[in-house]
């Protein structure tokens, strides 16, 4: 069946060569862009991981979510973007990500390779402990991890740990407010992006204080909890804001029975849409 045409509908061949127009233009974009992050890797002082900005990506992604994205929708513009965003990185800082192998977790691979892109190097481990500890040993060296894990939670919370979680993934909310799946750890030295979670890891000297701990802070901090993963080590918990010390408010809370460290800042995810979360 042949559709009628159009009113004053232009000719395939019009439409096509504008394509090509606008390919031409985002090519010679990007050729431009890669050259200021040439710039860009020889003003930093940091190398390796730490000179990732995960707040500035983060600040990027709010930029972007307020642009119109069409029928494509933010997460899919967003999915192109952060191909750049890690050809960029690659170009300033070669890095490899530690994580758990696939045949172990195929969702947390797949959602590994969506954030770095597929040029990135990841390097697979039957579980989250040799992740980190391998991420640990080389400065130019990522782990992603899954929150839900508590094997590694610990091990940030130990004094001379210098890793630290800095980016919650997503990073694009489809629905309400809810924990993140999982984590980016890294020697990185954290930076507010603007709208942020602290990442606070809670310890209970026995499994019943660590419940009634939580429904404390529920009940007398709903509007600071961003969330909450309780586990056989703790507690993890989402405090909403950028702290460098554990809040006073959250001390009191818990009581001194309960040991509270940070452990990361990530920032606040942003929806599928205007409205930012949390």
């Amino acid at each position: 069946m042949t559709l009628p045409d159009a009113p004053n509908a232009r000719s395939l061949e019009t439409i096509r060569a504008e394509l090509d127009e606008i390919d031409e233009r985002i090519h010679a974009l990007v050729v431009r862009r890669a050259g200021l992050a040439d710039e860009v890797r020889h003003a930093k002082t940091d190398t390796g991981a730490a000179a990732l900005r995960p707040a500035r990506e983060a600040q990027m992604l709010r930029r972007i979510a307020g642009f119109d994205s069409g029928r494509m929708g933010l997460a899919q513009i967003w999915r192109l973007w952060r191909e750049l965003i890690m050809a960029n990185a690659r170009l300033q800082f070669p890095f490899t990500v530690d994580t758990v192998a696939a045949r172990h977790d195929l969702e947390l691979w797949d959602m590994g390779r969506a954030h770095f892109c597929f040029e990135t190097e990841m390097q697979a481990h039957d579980d989250s402990l040799a992740a980190l500890a391998n991420a640990a040993a080389a400065p130019a060296r990522l782990a992603l991890l899954r929150c839900d894990d508590d094997r590694w939670w610990r091990e940030l919370a130990r004094p001379d740990m210098e890793m630290r979680i800095i980016t919650a993934l997503p990073m694009i909310a489809q629905a309400k407010p809810s924990p993140p799946r999982a984590v980016v750890i890294g020697n990185v030295t954290p930076a507010p992006s603007g709208k942020d979670i602290s990442v606070i890891l809670l310890q209970a000297p026995s499994p019943g204080a660590g419940g009634q701990m939580l429904e404390r802070l529920r009940a007398d901090n709903a509007e600071k909890l961003a969330y909450a993963i309780p586990a056989k080590a703790g507690v993890l918990i989402g405090w909403s804001g950028f702290d460098r010390e554990v809040p006073p408010a959250l001390t009191s809370t818990v009581g001194g029975e309960i040991t509270a460290a940070i452990v990361g800042h990530h920032a606040a995810p942003v929806s599928d849409g205007e409205e930012q979360l949390p």
